[in-house]
């Protein structure tokens, strides 16, 4: 299991999480993050921030959420038109398979 975060404004901002899914029945991820709330803990931090959406295995550990908004710039150039494409297509897709799963 592996965990990368950014320690910023008294907090723990968890960038990634990551364990092979062939040990999931022993829960590395949970136990990585119970490690890694203790060391938030020892530091002093006011909060450990999971990023992303919501999960069950995110209210586990919380019950509270906060949005936070992403702003992305593109160059004016073709390589920039480019990326916004595929990043607009990335969003449509997971907004369309949300409402798929909210009905």
């Amino acid at each position: 299991a592996a965990v990368v975060g950014v320690e910023w404004a008294d907090r723990l901002w968890l960038l990634k999480i990551g364990y092979d899914e062939r040990y999931g029945a022993v829960s590395p991820g949970m136990l990585l993050i119970e490690e890694t709330l203790t060391h938030a803990v020892h530091r002093g931090l006011r909060s450990m921030e999971f990023l992303g959406e919501s999960a069950p295995w995110t209210r586990r550990w919380t019950r509270v959420e906060h949005q936070v908004t992403m702003v992305r710039g593109y160059p004016h150039a073709l390589v920039g038109a480019t990326a916004f494409g595929v990043d607009a297509a990335r969003w449509l897709v997971r907004r369309c398979a949300r409402r798929g799963t909210d009905s």
